[in-house]
């Protein structure tokens, strides 16, 4: 069974407990005891169908722990209790909004909870990360306010301030960023990070070269975009293929681990440079946000320029080997 442990079935209102047997809707995703279901013949969360929405769970207390339910927030992923205050899981670091509405959050990162000039606003209890550690918009983060990290990184920020807490106070470097991993080339450049996307853009694009003769020579689409010297099937051209491709493969995964790190010193470094130049408290605010961010047509520029390598790449490769 799956981890419905401490949330209710809908038709009896019973909360499941292990080795229940428990089926869900095939829709919205509601559990229900199996004789639950076969009793009412249908999912009867017609809510849920008519809003189109998914169900989340909703933890419920058993009578054995009913007087500690409203002192602790379960984790969805790991099930651990957690502070009633807290946002991240004391135990494997998951983001505990997630198991409630926003109307219960105690702040939202980059939503309504988020203001340009205030930054987020936070309960007086702050939020913990970990079982002792308490942090609120004024926690200093390796010299930068909290606060400030949340108005350079924008919208949709709670698992990157994650990430920038456990750097700052818990050490490491290393964690996963999926775009990073995938485009390294473009990512960099959609978070404004200049100089770490031409580095990338230009690495993978001449680790690539081997590809481009592959892919230009042996034709695509029946259509042949080189015509060079270079012979395919001859055991070192074979090799330079494969390093190259390992190589590309290395500094894909060199970004997507460390990608958030480069982030956070990049954040870091420039926070720190407007605070340093900047007085006015208002300024400083509106300049953390204009620098942070993401920026759409940075990514349109960056897609742009590796076509135009890629294909200027071709053209000089038949240029010089023809």
């Amino acid at each position: 069974m799956s981890n419905y442990n401490g949330t209710k079935c809908i038709s009896c209102d019973e909360i499941f407990k292990d080795n229940d047997d428990v089926v869900v809707c095939p829709e919205c995703g509601t559990p229900y005891h199996r004789e639950c279901y076969l009793k009412e013949g249908q999912c009867i969360n017609t809510s849920l169908h008519e809003s189109g929405e998914s169900w989340q769970p909703v933890y419920e207390s058993n009578s054995s722990d009913e007087a500690d339910s409203s002192e602790t927030k379960r984790c969805i992923r790991c099930g651990a209790e957690n502070p009633p205050e807290g946002i991240f899981c004391n135990k494997c670091g998951m983001p505990l909004n997630a198991n409630n509405d926003n109307a219960s959050r105690p702040f939202n990162f980059g939503g309504a909870g988020y203001n340009r000039q205030a930054g987020f606003n936070a309960n007086q209890n702050g939020f913990p990360f970990g079982a002792q550690m308490v942090f609120d918009k004024d926690s200093d983060l390796d010299g930068i306010k909290l606060d400030d990290y949340a108005k350079y990184v924008g919208r949709n920020s709670l698992g990157l301030l994650s990430n920038f807490i456990r750097f700052a106070n818990f050490g490491g470097k290393i964690s996963l960023n999926i775009a990073a991993l995938v485009f390294p080339e473009f990512y960099f450049f959609y978070r404004k990070m200049y100089k770490h996307g031409v580095l990338f853009l230009l690495v993978i694009t001449l680790l690539s070269i081997p590809s481009m003769i592959v892919m230009g020579q042996s034709g695509v689409m029946n259509v042949t975009f080189l015509q060079t010297k270079f012979d395919l099937q001859t055991s070192s051209f074979a090799n330079l293929y494969s390093i190259s491709s390992y190589l590309i493969m290395a500094v894909r995964f060199i970004a997507g681990f460390f990608g958030n790190y480069f982030y956070y010193r990049t954040a870091k470094a420039e926070i720190t440079k407007i605070r340093r130049e900047t007085i006015d408290e208002y300024a400083v605010g509106e300049k953390i946000i204009a620098k942070g961010g993401t920026s759409g047509k940075a990514l349109i520029v960056a897609i742009t320029v590796y076509c135009v390598l890629t294909l200027g790449g071709m053209y000089l490769i038949n240029l010089l080997f023809a």
